[in-house]
C-alpha cells in the first residue's frame, strides 16, 4: 500500500488485521502475534478487481468483457490475437497477465511442461460486523494451521470487515497431480468441522458454494521474448510459502508499463530490449522470491514442525515469523535476524539458559 497508495485512495480496503495465530498442524504449538500497527489489510476481491479494471478504463483502456484469448502468433513484426469469438487483434506488443494457466506463455513458447503449480478450495462467507468482532476482536485476528492433515501447505482463517474467507491450499510439485492423491475438498470440510470445534468460527457456518483455484510455485525460467512480457501469476510470481500473489502482480505490471514505455518510444520491442524487463522485476522483488524457492524445496514436515517448536518458546522468533507469514514484511528483509533468533533459541534450548 506504500507503493500503491490508490488502493486506500480509491477506498478497496476493507479491514486491517493487527496479528494471527499459526499453528503446526492442529494446536501442538501456538504462535502468536498481536501488533500496534496493521499487519494486513484484506479486500474483496470482487470489488478490488472490480475497481482495478475500471481505473484502467479511466485511464484509456479498451475493455473487452465476456471474451477469451485462444492464440497469440507473433510474425512480421506483429503480434495477432485470435479471441474466442473469432475476433482479430493487431498489436506491436502484447503482455501476458492472464494467470496460472497463461495462454499467452503457452503460446509464446515461455512456459514449457513441468510448470509446478499449487490448488486450494476456499469460501467467502459473509456474516454480520458483530459476530465478526466477537469472534476474532477488533485485532481482526487471522488463523494459519500448516500442514493441517499432513497436506503440504496450510489452512486459513482470514476475517474481515463483514466476510471471512476461510480455504486451505496444497503446494504442487508435479503439474496438475495432487501429492499422494489427497482430496482437497474432503479435508477442507474436516478443516471446517475443526474450526467449528476449536470455536474458531461459529457452529452455525454451513458449507456452501466452494470455491477452487490454482497458483504457481516459481517463477517461469524467462519472463520476455519478442514482443512479449509476462506478468502476475502468469509468470509464476508468487510467495511459495503462503500463495500471496496480489503485490508481485501489481509490481511486475509497473516494471513491465515502465520498460514498454521507454521501448515503444523508441521503437525497440524485440527480445533484446525487453530484456531489461526480467532484469527490472529480478531487482525490484527476484531476490525474495528466489530465496522462498530455496526454502520451500529444502523444506518438510519435520523442518517446519521444528522451527514452530522453537518459535512457541520465543516471542521474537514467533513475532519475526508471523510478521513474514502474513506480508508486513520480506523474508528477505528478515532472514539474518530469523537466523540469528533461530540460532540463538537452539543454543538456549540446548544449554537451558534463561532468558
Amino acid at each position: 500500500m506504500k507503493r500503491f497508495p490508490y488502493i486506500e485512495k480509491e477506498g478497496l480496503v476493507e479491514s486491517y488485521s493487527y496479528g494471527g495465530y499459526a499453528y503446526y498442524q492442529t494446536s501442538k504449538y501456538e504462535l502468536k502475534h498481536i501488533g500496534d500497527k496493521p499487519l494486513v489489510g484484506m479486500v474483496l476481491r470482487k470489488k478490488f478487481d472490480y475497481a482495478l479494471v475500471k481505473l484502467a478504463i479511466d485511464a484509456g483502456c479498451d475493455f473487452k468483457q465476456g471474451n477469451r484469448v485462444n492464440r497469440v502468433q507473433i510474425k512480421n513484426g506483429i503480434v495477432k490475437i485470435k479471441l474466442g469469438n473469432n475476433e482479430d487483434i493487431t498489436s506491436t506488443v502484447v503482455v501476458g497477465a492472464d494467470g496460472v494457466n497463461s495462454v499467452v506463455a503457452k503460446e509464446t513458447g515461455l512456459r514449457q511442461k513441468g510448470f509446478k503449480i499449487g490448488v486450494c478450495v476456499l469460501q467467502e462467507l459473509r456474516l454480520n460486523e458483530k459476530t465478526i468482532n466477537d469472534y476474532f476482536t477488533d485485532k481482526k485476528m487471522c488463523y494459519v494451521h500448516s500442514r493441517f492433515k499432513d497436506v503440504p501447505g496450510y489452512g486459513w482463517v482470514f476475517p474481515k470487515r463483514e466476510h471471512v474467507n476461510i480455504g486451505i491450499g496444497e503446494m504442487i510439485r508435479t503439474t496438475g497431480v495432487i501429492s499422494e492423491k489427497k482430496n482437497l475438498l474432503e479435508i477442507y470440510k474436516k478443516y471446517i468441522r475443526f474450526l467449528k470445534q476449536q470455536k474458531i468460527i461459529p457452529s452455525g457456518i454451513k458449507i456452501g458454494k466452494i470455491i477452487g483455484g490454482a497458483l504457481p510455485v516459481y517463477p517461469l525460467d524467462k519472463t520476455y521474448s519478442n514482443r512479449t512480457i509476462i506478468v502476475g501469476d502468469a509468470a509464476g510470481f508468487i510467495n511459495c510459502a503462503t500463495g500471496e500473489g496480489i503485490y508481485y502482480a501489481m509490481s511486475s505490471g509497473e516494471d513491465a508499463a515502465n520498460i514498454l514505455v521507454e521501448s515503444l518510444s523508441k521503437g525497440e520491442n524485440n527480445e533484446d530490449s525487453l530484456s531489461k524487463y526480467e532484469e527490472t522485476w529480478m531487482k525490484d522483488f527476484g531476490r525474495e522470491l528466489s530465496l522462498l524457492k530455496k526454502l520451500f524445496k529444502r523444506q518438510n514436515a519435520r523442518s517446519i514442525e521444528k522451527l514452530f517448536k522453537k518459535a512457541h518458546k520465543d516471542k521474537e522468533l514467533t513475532d519475526l515469523l508471523i510478521k513474514v507469514m502474513l506480508g508486513e514484511s520480506t523474508l528477505y528483509e528478515y532472514k539474518n535476524e530469523i537466523i540469528k533468533r533461530y540460532i540463538y533459541t537452539s543454543i538456549k534450548e540446548m544449554f537451558h539458559f534463561p532468558r
